[in-house]
Order: structure tokens, then C-alpha cells, then sequence
């Protein structure tokens, strides 16, 4: 077991009634900040590398939630097939993959988003449109003995 402690001998220190909200506080710090503050350098050191803090001062929060993930416009379901790469035999004419767009073309937005959510991480399409993607949505067919194996997905 590691013990990390939140104030200075803490681990002598019994959480009691009259202490327990600055405990929870405490770890909550711990847990959310001081944990990971090492990464959080790291990431914000390697992000800064590719995108100067000055440049970054040009654009408030959402603005920039938008360059990384694209706008909240509905999902374009052509531009989305016209850039979908086929792996493993499938073709953009196979019988499973008209079924597979047309379901998605009937979808609400809302499933649409919750799709490109499943696919990407993110509910919208990509800024730049699908044809910048990266890595492209990939469709890919596995071979298997008939009737022994269910659809999966893979998202990685």
C-alpha cells in the first residue's frame, strides 16, 4: 500500500467529525491535481510545442473546443462515406455495408452524434470535414466459420 500524505504528517492524523470535510477536500485535491500534476506538465509541455501559449491567447475556450472537435453542425452522411476506407474485403457496393449507411442515414442527429462519439471520441465530424480524418473511419471484415462470431467494434 502507498501513502501519500495530504498535509504534513497526515498519516498521524485521524479523520475525525469535526475534520472530515478538510479531509475530503484534501484528497479531493490530491486526487484531481496533485496526482497527476506530472502529466498535466508534460501534456501542456508537449501541447505548447506545437501551439505557442500566444497563439492560444487569440481564442477564448469554446473557440478553441471547436478547432480541436469540429462544430456542433449535423453530420454529414455522404462526405462520411465518400472517405470511409474498406479493409478486408468489403467494397462501398457490398450488400452489409448499403445496409450499414442506410441505417445511419436514417438515423436522428442525436444517434448520429452518439456514432461519431462511439468512433472518434468526439460527437461531431471533424473540423476539416472526413476527408482529413486521421486516421479514416475504416471499415473492416473479418473472416470467421459462419454463424460462430457476432459483430464486434473496435475503436483503437
Amino acid at each position: 500500500m502507498v501513502t501519500h500524505n495530504l498535509v504534513p504528517h497526515g498519516s498521524d492524523i485521524p479523520v475525525t467529525r469535526e475534520n472530515r470535510f478538510k479531509y475530503v477536500y484534501l484528497m479531493m485535491d490530491f486526487k484531481l491535481n496533485r496526482r497527476i500534476i506530472d502529466k498535466l506538465n508534460a501534456f501542456c509541455k508537449g501541447f505548447h510545442s506545437i501551439i505557442p501559449v500566444s497563439y492560444l491567447k487569440l481564442f477564448t475556450e469554446d473557440e478553441i473546443q471547436k478547432l480541436i472537435s469540429g462544430t456542433s453542425s449535423t453530420i454529414n452522411v455522404a462526405e462520411w462515406k465518400k472517405y470511409t476506407k474498406y479493409v478486408g474485403g468489403f467494397k462501398p457496393s457490398s450488400k452489409m455495408i448499403r445496409m450499414f449507411w442506410k441505417v445511419v442515414e436514417n438515423m436522428p442527429e442525436k444517434e448520429k452524434s452518439l456514432l461519431m462519439r462511439f468512433v472518434t471520441s468526439c460527437p461531431r465530424q471533424p473540423l476539416m470535414g472526413f476527408k482529413y480524418m486521421e486516421p479514416p473511419f475504416t471499415i473492416s471484415k473479418v473472416e470467421s466459420v459462419k454463424d460462430s462470431k457476432l459483430p464486434s467494434a473496435q475503436t483503437c
